[in-house]
């Protein structure tokens, strides 16, 4: 299944049930989505100072934070 021809990504992250990135702890794990390349994937706690560091709000996509290549739209608890 593919999310891409989303237009409102706010209403693509409700529909997955993801949580926003502004509510995301990168010193816990969590199951992140990334946009950009339709994909979840696993985010490990250990990362988390390169995160605070580096992850900054995608421009022009307030809901979307731009990481390491990636657009990640939300996140989920494991």
């Amino acid at each position: 299944m593919t999310f891409s021809g989303y237009n409102d990504l706010v209403e693509l992250r409700d529909t997955m049930r993801l949580r926003p990135m502004a509510e995301f702890d990168p010193g816990k794990p969590a199951r992140v989505y990334d946009y950009l390349n339709e994909d979840f994937f696993d985010r490990n706690p250990a990362d988390a100072d390169h995160y605070r560091q580096w992850a900054r709000p995608y421009r022009g996509h307030p809901e979307l934070i731009d990481h390491d290549g990636l657009e990640l739209l939300g996140w989920q608890p494991i």
